[in-house]
């Protein structure tokens, strides 16, 4: 197989932390805990039930904020919003309203105080928005002599903490506001991060699609990776999924126990691997008439959708991508 799996350890310890949480019962948390055949979940089977029209040719990620659909177009260096997923009739948020431009937008989260956090990921900063088209916005680029640079994966805590995948600096760094209160950086000890782009903010930490580039600067290594941190202060990653072969794009959680991954490098593909251990990994259907890696993941977990963007031919522009949903 291409990917390997985290050790039993990191299994308990999430396992502890679903019992915490949920409050199952003892008989189950234990039976589940030695990953007896007393658990009889199947992986989710997903369907593709929708794909953008034209309008939306290069996003990299869409998430949705309220009643509102909200893509991040990393080549027009814009955002476009729609009542719905398949884009028919957006309106797009761009220099004519901000009166900034935005510098490539690639990763998008709801605000938790209301609008949308961007980053600018061929750029330097965290842009926050009103998604409501009102031309408001925020730009945070870091401490003076210690600045971003393309930063990627962005995602906020329940906490207020936002947490950034700082990609040519190599490392995961926080701060509480967009005016950089408590700016932290995660003291990598074991030099994992390296060019990291979707993040999750999650009851159970902070996860991370990580890769291992050409690139000057970064941290060395093979492949990619999912990585997980529960606690930002101490320092400690655990590697969840290793590919050896391929980039990581973006990640979602699902029921929390499957694991979708966007995979680069040639396969351009969905992976959905089994937290647990107990499944084969298996890919998703690719989308037709849509070029490109997946990239940005959201979920919708009352509706049970998935949405996922591709990002089309990047390079020589030849090949538009578009939002795939997927039901499940």
């Amino acid at each position: 197989h291409a990917v390997s799996f985290a050790d039993r350890k990191y299994r308990q310890d999430k396992l502890r932390v679903m019992h915490r949480h949920t409050g199952i019962s003892s008989l189950v948390f234990v039976c589940t805990l030695m990953l007896s055949a007393c658990d009889s979940s199947q992986p989710p089977e997903f369907s593709i039930t929708g794909v953008t029209s034209n309008t939306v040719q290069y996003p990299a990620h869409v998430i949705q904020v309220g009643s509102r659909f909200v893509a991040a177009e990393l080549l027009d260096n814009r955002l476009s919003v729609s009542a719905t997923a398949e884009f028919s009739s957006p309106v797009f948020i761009d220099k004519s309203v901000l009166g900034t431009v935005l510098s490539s937008p690639h990763f998008l989260e709801a605000a938790n105080d209301g609008g949308v956090l961007v980053s600018e990921g061929w750029g330097k900063g965290i842009v926050k928005v009103d998604d409501r088209v009102k031309g408001n916005f925020e730009r945070y680029t870091g401490p003076p002599g210690d600045g971003m640079h393309a930063p990627h994966g962005v995602c906020q805590a329940k906490d207020g903490w936002i947490y950034v995948a700082d990609s040519l600096n190599s490392r995961l760094v926080r701060f509480r506001d967009m005016s950089g209160k408590e700016w932290e950086v995660f003291k990598d000890h074991q030099r994992l991060i390296a060019y990291g782009r979707q993040l999750l903010c999650r009851d159970d930490g902070i996860w991370l699609a990580n890769s291992y580039e050409n690139r000057e600067g970064l941290n060395p290594g093979q492949g990619s990776n999912i990585l997980h941190i529960t606690d930002f202060a101490s320092g400690q990653v655990d590697v969840i999924v290793s590919f050896p072969d391929t980039n990581t794009t973006g990640l979602a959680v699902i029921d929390d126990r499957w694991l979708v991954a966007g995979l680069w490098s040639g396969k351009n593909r969905l992976l959905m691997v089994d937290l647990d251990g107990r499944h084969e990994h298996t890919y998703l259907k690719r989308p037709d008439g849509v070029a490109g890696p997946p990239y940005g993941i959201s979920v919708d977990t009352n509706k049970r959708k998935m949405y996922v963007c591709h990002i089309g031919d990047i390079y020589k522009k030849s090949s538009a991508g578009g939002v795939v949903v997927y039901d499940y």
